[in-house]
């Protein structure tokens, strides 16, 4: 029982909130590309944060996606440059999601200056503090 217990609380603070779906997306050849809005509204609160996950099987991509603050509100952040290893989505840093009815938007081009097609998606946790 003791063994499960601690186990419980090292999984709790990574608990999903929401997200999960997948979202398909164009990387321009100009940074930093189009916006791309996910489709679903997160909600977000007090210690929550957001971290966007790319699948981009034959280009290097490189992204910004929102992250939101409560006192400075949602704005664009550099997320990083990655392309997918055997289908295997790359993940970005975790940033703020204080704000409440928020949907979350990328952007992102191809590093090597043509268009690329790539999926996202984006999950709403508990943020350790």
């Amino acid at each position: 029982m003791m063994t499960t217990m601690c186990l419980s609380i090292a999984v709790l603070p990574w608990t999903l909130i929401e997200g999960g779906m997948s979202k398909g997306g164009w990387a321009g050849s100009t940074s930093p590309g189009s916006e791309n809005p996910y489709g679903e509204v997160f909600q977000g609160g007090p210690d929550l944060g957001i971290q966007y996950y790319f699948n981009s099987t034959f280009s290097r991509i490189c992204c910004q996606a929102i992250g939101c603050e409560y006192k400075q509100g949602c704005y664009f952040v550099d997320v990083g440059c990655g392309q997918s290893k055997n289908g295997v989505p790359f993940p970005t840093t975790q940033l703020h999601w204080e704000v409440r009815g928020v949907e979350p938007v990328v952007r992102c081009n191809n590093s090597r200056g043509v268009g690329a097609y790539y999926i996202f998606h984006a999950r709403v946790f508990p943020m350790e503090t």
